[in-house]
């Protein structure tokens, strides 16, 4: 007989703690990392993860500890690196044992043929177009399934949930509303992803590169963070595949992570030219047969080289020697459901506890990043592009005279003429449009009512593709021709978004072909792939999309970069808000010019005056840095002082409201000198009828506000959830704080 502890799935806040059980049958192995099923309060088949295995334990409460039920798979193991920062991650992101392990362990799959959930169109595709054209289903969730499986007529369930980012709760409810069914089918193990080709193009480092190269290297085998800042274009990619081949040739492994699993297939290509099939792809977006496969060749050692997204930290690799975090910069690396974890600080325990070199990478970094890098002379710089062809010229265009001289267009003429100039060429163009949907807002003219959403405090966006209003933020969706307040038919949009800007870019230039890339149409991992190489085979053509665009693309006749309403997010309140702004003009702009021939961009604004805006025209980062740091330091942001989020959650506001007081009282006595901001209703005051209310604790250093925290989950954390508040938690937060 042997004891188990294990990790309970969906335990409650108050009794999330590792439990111990025990098992007598020992017919199957079993080791940290099996999932069982145990019996647990009221519940008689309860699953659960094996954190720890040990031969003899004896109850100091006296209590008969309970024999598991079942086994339910022992074909993943939890290393000891793992189990480590499991414990952390549980403390440190005030999160739940079972919500890490589930991000740690793939999915299970047997090998072999095998009989797989399927869901299948229970009714034509004309009876489903009517269903998604009707307002029967509001959710957005529910019509993206159902127009997947009108595309494909049956999709694994696993894939579909990805496909539409949906849970098993909504295919379930298709299921019980006859519009989809479920079967087993019998399928071949998926097809490997790793046939994307390879660049096996070695180019000749410049002295710059090949300086940054030899420093990193010698810092091989011992434990350190480096920040590579250097501009769009500079080789960075081939600083990283020199570090890796360095690393692997003294039998190490390498981690290599990037912000959007739309940059996966270019870094890939990149590696497997170098290194063959020493290398495997993890992200949340490929199939449980993928992610499964992928896992244990990492697992056992059957790759050396692990790329994903911000999941892929997690990978099984034993003696790793190099990480590396490719756009730093980016927000993506934090995760903003539970667990609240930020890819990067994982990155940084991993490399602590493996003796390895973390390596950032950056033509925009992080204020912090670039902060900390100076402090601790680990900052390597690359000031030119590796090509001849140079930065491109960057002009500027001030919309709000084109306003003044009737020009009500979402185009300046000095966008339009460097469009044709880019096409007389051959050449290509990428238009950002940070904001998807037709209009930003649907408004009556009679009453001047603004459609809103009914689970949200936000205005609803007007689809032109699927002819409905979507909320962005619950998935609400309606579809209408008259206003909801006086009946009115005088409805008319205001504002833009990638798909209006799409239709007036066809418009204008019909003979261009224009591809669109954002999150409506993002789908399985090769869709995002499928946009960008129609894009690439393309003699001249529009590329235009939310921020997804901006990201890490090396196309070599991209010539011309184009940002419409560059200042959009200045208007809000966070403190980041001018970084933002610059990093995502900046990363634009620096995909034109990156190959043989030099690029130009153009970036649209009302304000022109602001220093983000001036020094991206000038691809001036330091100038940039050096008037944030000052704020930053000023009103006691980041680095100079941590903060945290002290969230509550309700369904109705006099829930909140009655616990306020109680609140406030709370974190000001939990807080150690940390400077309490709130209770305050943040910008969303509810989404998907979740009423929300926030505290800020700002204090001098993580531990502070850490402390402050837990200080006050544990004196009133109890109390405040059985009044039926939830109470969530982040420190050091990357989304709005307001």
């Amino acid at each position: 007989m042997i004891y188990l502890r294990v990790a309970i799935k969906n335990a409650a806040p108050d009794f999330d703690r590792l439990y111990v059980y025990k098992y007598t049958n020992g017919n199957e192995p079993i080791h940290p990392g099996s999932s069982v099923t145990v019996e647990f309060g009221r519940r008689k088949d309860v699953e659960a993860v094996v954190v720890e295995v040990f031969d003899d334990f004896v109850s100091d409460a006296g209590y008969e500890i309970k024999e598991i039920v079942s086994v339910v798979r022992s074909d993943t193991i939890l290393t000891p690196e793992m189990l480590r920062i499991l414990v952390w991650m549980k403390k440190r992101y005030f999160c739940s044992y079972y919500d890490i392990l589930r991000l740690m362990l793939p999915l299970y799959l047997p090998s072999g043929k095998k009989s797989m959930r399927t869901a299948i169109l229970a009714i034509d595709s004309d009876t489903a177009r009517d269903i998604i054209n009707s307002n029967e289903f509001n959710n957005i969730k529910y019509i993206r399934v159902m127009e997947n499986l009108i595309e494909n007529h049956f999709v694994l369930v696993s894939e579909l949930c990805a496909a539409a980012s949906v849970s098993q709760s909504v295919i379930k409810t298709l299921e019980k509303k006859g519009i989809l069914k479920i079967e087993n089918k019998v399928y071949d193990r998926i097809p490997g992803i790793m046939d994307i080709k390879g660049d096996d193009a070695i180019p000749k480092l410049n002295p710059d590169q090949e300086k940054i190269v030899s420093d990193i290297t010698s810092k091989l085998g011992k434990y350190s963070q480096q920040l590579i800042y250097g501009v769009t274009g500079s080789g960075k990619t081939e600083i990283y595949l020199r570090l890796i081949e360095k690393t692997v040739s003294r039998g190490e492994k390498a981690l290599v992570l990037v912000p959007e699993i739309a940059l996966t297939p270019g870094m890939l290509a990149s590696l497997k030219g170098r290194f063959g099939d020493d290398i495997t792809m993890i992200h949340s977006r490929m199939s449980a047969g993928q992610r499964h496969d992928s896992w244990m060749r990492a697992y056992e050692g059957k790759a050396s080289i692990v790329v994903g997204a911000r999941s892929a930290i997690f990978a099984p690799l034993t003696g790793l020697g190099l990480i590396i975090i490719d756009e730093e910069h980016e927000f993506s690396y934090k995760s903003e459901f539970s667990p609240k974890y930020n890819a990067k600080e994982i990155a940084r325990k991993r490399a602590e506890a493996n003796d390895a070199v973390l390596v950032y990478g950056s033509a925009t970094p992080l204020i912090e990043s670039y902060y900390r890098a100076k402090a601790t002379d680990s900052l390597h710089v690359l000031n030119r592009r590796a090509l001849s062809s140079g930065m491109p010229r960057v002009l500027l265009a001030d919309m709000k005279q084109e306003l003044a001289n009737g020009n009500n267009s979402n185009f300046s003429p000095l966008l339009i003429n460097e469009m044709k100039d880019t096409f007389q060429k051959g050449q290509k163009a990428m238009l950002l449009v940070n904001r998807r949907g037709y209009f930003s807002v649907l408004i009556c003219d009679d009453c001047s009512c603004v459609y809103k959403c009914k689970n949200c405090s936000v205005s609803m966006k007007y689809h032109k593709t699927s002819d409905r209003l979507i909320c962005h933020h619950c998935g609400y969706t309606l579809t209408t021709d008259a206003c909801s307040v006086c009946g009115s038919k005088k409805l008319r949009g205001a504002g833009y978004g990638t798909q209006l800007i799409e239709k007036e870019l066809k418009t204008l230039f019909p003979d261009i072909p224009v591809f669109r890339l954002d999150a409506d149409t993002q789908g399985m991992f090769r869709q995002d792939e499928g946009v960008l190489l129609q894009f690439k085979k393309e003699k001249a053509a529009i590329l235009t999309g939310t921020q997804l665009i901006a990201k890490g693309h090396d196309i070599e006749d991209v010539t011309l970069a184009g940002v419409l309403l560059a200042d959009m997010m200045l208007s809000t309140d966070d403190f980041r808000a001018s970084e933002r702004t610059f990093s995502l003009i900046s990363q634009i702009v620096g995909r034109s010019g990156r190959g043989r021939y030099p690029g130009t961009a153009v970036i649209q604004s009302f304000d022109t005056q602001d220093y983000c805006i001036k020094s991206a025209r000038e691809n001036d980062y330091v100038s940039f840095f050096e008037n944030e740091i000052k704020i930053r330091k000023m009103l006691g942001y980041p680095p100079y002082m941590t903060i945290g989020i002290i969230e509550l959650g309700a369904n109705d506001k006099e829930t909140i409201d009655s616990v306020r007081e109680d609140v406030a009282k709370a974190a000001k006595q939990a807080s150690f000198g940390c400077e309490v901001i709130g209770p305050y209703d943040p910008f969303i005051s509810m989404i998907a009828n979740r009423h929300r209310s926030r505290l800020l604790i700002k204090g001098k250093s993580l531990k502070e506000v850490f402390d402050a925290i837990s200080g006050f989950d544990q004196t009133i954390g109890k109390q405040i959830r059985k009044k039926g508040v939830i109470l969530s938690y982040d420190i050091d937060p990357y989304q709005n704080l307001t």
